[in-house]
């Protein structure tokens, strides 16, 4: 690493991955010495609603969310994301997941900013979800969302590509190769 500042987006639909992945970079950037944090912009509109006393829900987040981005633009949350880990002290920031196709964008194209695209086959998402525990509820919004929502964009604006359906020993195993 060079001292600067750098920046790994990973996106891809629900249970592709992010935040396993996320972790594992965190870990093996750690193991280099290299300062790192794992960020997600739902955190962050989490610490928002929290510090405004307001309870969060799902709605609720999606509220703040919006609301923000109405007034500040559809990139703000990235650019509050980004602020706040450039004062920090460390060198690495993997985001851990951005849907929305202007915080991508605005990210994309920071200095020393890669995108890293998850990828794997709906009914494989699908099986993950149902591994999760998750409620009915929840898995019908999911599975919703994976089939309605275009991947198009990570593709586009990635630096890579990776299929998710594999060990994880393969995934760590590609980590310690992207160095």
């Amino acid at each position: 690493m060079t001292g600067e500042k750098n920046v790994l987006v990973i996106v891809g639909l629900p249970c592709s991955g992010k935040t396993t992945i996320s972790n594992l970079f965190r870990k093996s950037l750690i193991s280099r010495g290299v300062k790192c944090e794992v960020k997600k912009i739902s955190d962050l509109v989490k610490v928002f609603c929290k510090d405004g006393g307001v309870k969060t829900t799902r709605s609720n987040l999606k509220i703040v969310k919006d609301a923000f981005c109405s007034v500040y633009g559809l990139d703000c949350w990235a650019r509050l994301l980004f602020n706040d880990f450039s004062r920090g002290g460390s060198d690495y920031l993997v985001v851990d997941g951005a849907w929305v196709k202007e915080e991508i964008f605005y990210l994309s194209k920071l200095k020393n900013c890669k995108i890293l695209a998850l990828s794997a086959s709906r009914d494989e998402l699908e099986k993950r979800l149902i591994l999760r525990n998750e409620s009915a509820q929840e898995q019908a919004r999911v599975i919703k969302v994976q089939r309605n929502f275009s991947v198009r964009i990570f593709f586009d604006l990635a630096s890579k590509i990776w299929n998710t359906e594999c060990p994880i020993e393969k995934i760590e195993k590609k980590i310690e190769l992207y160095w």
